[in-house]
C-alpha cells in the first residue's frame, strides 16, 4: 500500500542519494549508492511501501555504512518521512 506522503517522502531521498552519486570518486562506492538509489526507487526505505518491518533504521544503516552522514541524519530528522 503506497500513500501520497511516502511518496512525497521518497522523492526526497531518491534526489539526495542522485546528489551523493554524482560526488562519489570510488567505483565500490558509488555501486553501493546504486543499490541504495534501486532501492528507494521500488519503496524499499518507505514506511508503507517495504517488504521490511523498519525500513528507516535500514536506511540509517545502510546510509552510515557508506559515510553518508547527511542522508543517515536526514533520515532521523524526519525528511524521508513524507
Amino acid at each position: 500500500m503506497s500513500t501520497g506522503n511516502d511518496k512525497l517522502g521518497n522523492d526526497k531521498l531518491v534526489s539526495d542519494l542522485e546528489e551523493e552519486l554524482d560526488r562519489v570518486t570510488t567505483k565500490t562506492k558509488a555501486a553501493a549508492i546504486e543499490m541504495m538509489l534501486s532501492r528507494a526507487k521500488t519503496g524499499f526505505y518507505g514506511d508503507f511501501t517495504s517488504p521490511i518491518a523498519t525500513p528507516k533504521l535500514r536506511l540509517i544503516r545502510d546510509a552510515e555504512g557508506l559515510g553518508l552522514k547527511n542522508i543517515a541524519a536526514n533520515t532521523m530528522g524526519g525528511k524521508y518521512d513524507g
